[in-house]
C-alpha cells in the first residue's frame, strides 16, 4: 500500500474496532501493525513464533533474529540454515586447497 492507502485503511480499521468489532489484519508493514494493533502474532514459515503486545513482540530476541536473518535454536528452518552453512564451509575448504 502507498502511504495514503495505509492511512485510509488505518482509519477504517480504527472505526470498525471502535464499534466493538474485532478485526484481524495480516500485513508485513510493522510500523502500520504496531500502531494499529493491541495484540500481535508473529509467524515464521507458517508457524507461530510469538504472540503478545506490540512492545513484547518488538523487543523479543527470537522475533528480531527471525526477521533480521539470525537463526535461533529450534527456529523453523534452522536445520536448512545449518545445512547451507555446512555446505558453504565445505565449499570454502575446497577453494582453499
Amino acid at each position: 500500500m502507498n502511504p495514503q492507502e495505509t492511512r485510509t485503511t488505518e482509519q477504517l480499521v480504527f472505526a470498525i474496532r471502535d464499534q466493538g468489532i474485532a478485526v484481524l489484519v495480516i500485513e508485513h508493514d510493522m510500523r502500520f501493525i504496531f500502531n494499529l494493533c493491541d495484540h500481535v502474532a508473529v509467524l515464521v514459515q507458517g508457524e507461530k513464533l510469538l504472540e503478545g503486545t506490540p512492545r513484547t513482540v518488538q523487543s523479543d530476541d527470537r522475533v528480531i533474529a527471525a526477521y533480521l536473518g539470525t537463526p535461533f535454536e529450534g527456529a523453523p528452518g534452522a536445520e536448512e540454515a545449518a545445512e547451507v552453512e555446512a555446505a558453504e564451509a565445505h565449499a570454502a575448504e575446497d577453494t582453499d586447497r
